[in-house]
């Protein structure tokens, strides 16, 4: 599949408060691995790619890390320089994966949340060995969200499946460990799970849809069912007017 022809670096132009506001965070045990099995401290410069409203820079920011985040899209890196530009490590960085306009040998490692699947991997993969140093790590992390451990979450599932066209074709869950050991088969790749969850009202969790990019839009002849879907969805399985999406972020370290 030709990842190019959905527009990556402009189909979130629309979605940049909701995808700030309803997609999920990352834990901060990944910090604790960083700085302990990884040896990263505050002194690194790290490589944010594809890095959207800054929602993983933040956290490397909060911790310490100097962070270049690195984003195409015009709209997304706007809401990052806003709320970012108070930390003194941050940079912002118009470039892509595939030329982030960073010097050669100026990074200690590369994190890619929640994007390394829209990338054009081979031009990807040689910017990032350019820009990285010797011995540099690459983090490749996706919030994946759990679908059969409860009723809700399969049914949530099944109302994607029926109603987002695109789902089916774009799912980050089809990019599998057997192909990122094909795209670094010359590397050896360490993989770590950690536990994650958002609570949503009906209102959040309608934001949460209208953040992905597989959500059609709302002159769409899908909008309609798939939110009256989701509304009976949440009625039928909340408890105390909300439901939990539970995730399962995996994170894949290269190196």
């Amino acid at each position: 599949m030709n990842i190019q022809k959905y527009k990556p670096k402009e189909r979130f132009s629309e979605r940049v408060e909701n995808y700030n506001r309803h997609r999920p965070g990352y834990p901060r045990d990944i910090i604790d691995v960083f700085t302990g099995k990884y040896s990263l401290n505050p002194n690194c410069a790290i490589a944010d790619i594809g890095s959207g409203t800054g929602i993983f820079s933040q956290l490397l920011l909060e911790n310490g890390f100097k962070v270049f985040s690195v984003e195409p899209n015009r709209e997304m890196r706007a809401y990052a320089e806003s709320n970012l530009s108070k930390f003194p490590g941050f940079t912002s960085c118009p470039g892509s994966a595939e030329k982030t306009t960073l010097a050669s040998n100026s990074v200690e490692a590369i994190t890619v949340a929640q994007a390394f699947h829209w990338f054009d991997i081979e031009p990807t993969v040689r910017e990032f060995n350019r820009i990285l140093k010797q011995n540099g790590l690459v983090f490749l992390i996706w919030n994946e969200r759990k679908v059969d451990n409860s009723r809700f979450q399969k049914s949530y599932e099944e109302a994607l499946i029926k109603y987002c066209p695109e789902y089916g074709e774009i799912d980050h869950r089809n990019f599998t460990r057997e192909r990122i050991d094909s795209i670094f088969r010359d590397k050896r790749i360490n993989e770590h799970h950690f536990e994650n969850q958002q609570v949503f009202d009906l209102e959040s969790l309608i934001g949460r849809l209208e953040s992905s990019s597989y959500c059609p839009g709302k002159d769409h002849k899908n909008y309609s069912p798939l939110i009256e879907s989701i509304k009976n969805i949440f009625e039928t399985y909340c408890k105390d007017e909300q439901v939990v999406i539970e995730y399962d972020c995996v994170m894949y370290c290269i190196y």
